[in-house]
């Protein structure tokens, strides 16, 4: 396929521009957008995009809100490809970013505009591999998708998590995840951001980093409830990386027992019952509970003995 030249440009865009129109058919904003992210790819020279860029990217955000399922996935893309040919420090780009934030946490969208929002940040996001000055924009953006009540942003945020941690490593998580913490704090947003958090820790480079972080600080003493439940739902997607962290999370639970309430210690219970159920590597686990029924503390040992009779029921 050839470059595509300045002045094919000059007659191309307005053209698009009207066939994205809000009065346009579906059908003429899907084959626009098709074309568009196309145009871009094979362009000559990318400065020739600049008179319209600005315009374009207005006009596909407001198909992003529509509610045609159809065209806002291709709308994404050829948003993404625009954005490959703009400089970090582009004030379209700024622009841009600043309008997918605002957009994310409004109250009044719905779920479907909120939906195709997050398939533009994720296409933006994916688009360049240098972001420069604007990462942090980036990260504000996918901790609010991460906390929305919508699942398929929340499954999109955590893909464009991977991504910035790729891009920044653990620059990523200290912006992220202290205001997850801080959100499931709060009733009004702890189950939010919960799913949010469970869904980077899915992750098995960020449970990595994440584990040691997290374990020792829900297990704080005197351990309560709601920290017992986020320890459980976070365990419930880390199984795979589990076994490095019995020698803390085990005598830190068994710790929490000995003077717990009988609601307290249903929820201890039921956070063995996450790893039982949970871990991948079981011999590190029975091999850890062994080692313990022996012990010189009879409240060690009986507790041993009920780890491998709950440990049996989990995985029969």
């Amino acid at each position: 396929m050839h470059a595509i030249d300045t002045p094919s440009t000059s007659i191309t865009m307005p053209i698009i521009s009207r066939c994205l129109r809000a009065s346009s058919p579906s059908t003429h904003k899907r084959l626009a957008c098709l074309i568009l992210a196309t145009f871009c790819e094979i362009l000559e020279d990318p400065s020739g995009m600049s008179g319209y860029a600005e315009e374009l990217v207005d006009i596909l955000i407001g198909v992003l809100l529509s509610g045609q399922s159809q065209v806002r996935g291709v709308a994404a893309k050829a948003l993404g490809s625009m954005v490959r040919h703009l400089s970090s420090s582009n004030a379209i780009l700024e622009g841009l970013l600043d309008t997918l934030q605002t957009k994310l946490i409004s109250n009044s969208i719905t779920s479907v505009e909120r939906s195709g929002i997050s398939s533009g940040y994720a296409q933006v996001l994916f688009s360049k591999e240098n972001f420069s000055g604007n990462l942090l924009k980036l990260v504000t953006i996918n901790r609010i998708a991460l906390c929305s009540d919508d699942t398929s942003v929340q499954e999109l945020a955590a893909e464009c998590f991977q991504s910035l941690y790729s891009q920044m490593g653990t620059d990523v998580l200290d912006n992220i995840v202290p205001s997850l913490l801080a959100q499931i704090g709060d009733p009004a947003t702890r189950r939010h951001a919960i799913n949010g958090l469970t869904k980077i820790l899915a992750l098995r480079s960020v449970s990595r980093e994440l584990l040691p972080y997290l374990i020792p600080r829900l297990l704080l003493s005197p351990v309560t409830e709601e920290n017992l439940g986020v320890l459980s739902s976070v365990i419930k997607v880390t199984g795979e990386m589990l076994h490095l962290y019995l020698h803390t999370l085990i005598p830190a639970l068994v710790r929490e027992l000995r003077d717990s309430s009988n609601i307290v210690e249903s929820s201890i219970r039921d956070c063995f019952r996450s790893v039982f159920k949970s871990i991948h590597n079981i011999s590190n686990l029975i091999g850890e509970i062994a080692s313990r029924c022996d012990n010189d503390d009879v409240f060690w040992r009986l507790e041993s003995c009920w780890m491998l009779g709950a440990l049996a029921e989990e995985r029969k």
